[in-house]
């Protein structure tokens, strides 16, 4: 488990910064449990989803100190922090890349895409002798306006997306496992990327990297 407690490039499980929050967020919680669903919380709606488009993002900004300092992210980002925050408190955590039908993707970004199969990281972290998936993408708030189903975290069972929203509509289905992973693989991320789609408009997602949130990015 040595690989999977420690620092890296992006996932900075000693910075400074990581270390104290992930401190203050379990200081009174003695049970391991407990511990990571209060990480899991903080990460799942501390931290705003918005859906960067990452292909033109600067590196730094994929590192969990970065991440942290802006208080937003997408599904590989906040992926990352929640693997920080774990490793940071001695919890061996991994990323997980696979790729996801996502049934309500906007027509934009399909159209942008040309396909509604994207991207998608979260995490896993090793739980009284079990790896547990944990996926923090979607905040309360953004779930209360999309109508979608939060993802909860009892501390045991997997946490992942719900296949259909509030309404019984088709949400996301899980495709294909790419592979688990001690950092980011960003070289991995953008050639995948290139492979899937192609050369996107750097122009649309621009305005989506705009975005306030993930309503008003993906409208």
């Amino acid at each position: 488990m040595k690989e999977y407690l420690e620092s890296t490039e992006f996932i900075e499980s000693d910075h400074p910064e990581i270390s104290a929050c992930a401190k203050e967020l379990t200081r009174h919680i003695e049970e391991e449990q407990e511990r990571v669903k209060a990480l899991f919380y903080f990460v799942r709606d501390r931290i705003s989803f918005r859906p960067l488009f990452f292909n033109y993002l600067p590196k730094e900004e994929f590192k969990a100190s970065a991440i942290l300092k802006r208080g937003y992210g997408f599904c590989i980002m906040k992926a990352i922090l929640l693997i920080s925050l774990l490793r940071s408190i001695n919890i061996p955590a991994r990323l997980i890349l696979a790729e996801i039908r996502h049934y309500q993707l906007p027509e934009t970004v399909k159209l942008g895409l040309k396909s509604d199969v994207i991207l998608h990281g979260f995490a896993e972290g090793f739980l009284q002798g079990n790896w547990v998936k944990l996926n923090p993408t979607f905040d309360i708030k953004d779930c209360e306006i999309m109508d979608y189903i939060p993802t909860e975290f009892d501390g045991e069972k997997d946490a992942l997306f719900h296949p259909t929203d509030r309404k019984g509509r088709k949400l996301i289905d899980y495709i294909n496992v790419l592979g688990h992973f001690t950092d980011l693989p960003y070289e991995f991320m953008l050639e995948h990327i290139r492979k899937r789609y192609g050369i996107l408009d750097r122009r649309f997602f621009d305005n989506v990297n705009k975005g306030e949130s993930f309503y008003k990015g993906w409208s």
